[in-house]
């Protein structure tokens, strides 16, 4: 399974940790609980970006699309409602039975996100490749 990521270059390091959804909270992680946010394409992750940060396209003029490849024997559960987000964040997250969840996307429900359990034992070996900047230079 392949996520997308999109992240300041100078973020880069704390978004893959996990600790920008842990100290703010997300809808799957509370705070305090570490948790890397993903989407199934780099279009929904731009889109997602732009509607969690509530910004424009000009403020991610910097950022970077990181692809992130997950080991392939290592164990994805799949989440099939909306409801009860953070209750099933939470128990996934802290049983870490699974590597990540994947979810539909509320703004986009056309769309899967990803959680990933930073912590999680198979995170070690997740192959993260820059795709680089967001935008061309035109």
């Amino acid at each position: 399974m392949v996520g997308y990521l999109l992240v300041a270059p100078k973020r880069r390091e704390e978004a893959l940790k996990g600790l920008a959804a842990a100290r703010t909270g997300g809808p799957f992680n509370p705070r305090g609980r570490p948790a890397v946010y993903a989407a199934t394409s780099p279009g929904a992750a731009a889109f997602f970006a732009l509607y969690w940060l509530n910004t424009r396209p000009e403020a991610l003029r910097d950022y970077e699309v990181l692809r992130l490849v997950l080991p392939k024997d290592a164990r994805v559960v799949h989440h099939h409602g909306r409801e009860f987000a953070l209750e099933v964040g939470s128990r996934f997250l802290a049983e870490a039975r699974a590597l990540a969840l994947v979810f539909p996307a509320g703004v986009l429900p056309a769309e899967r996100g990803l959680l990933i359990n930073p912590r999680h034992p198979a995170f070690a070996w997740v192959e993260v490749t820059s795709l680089g900047p967001l935008f061309n230079s035109r």
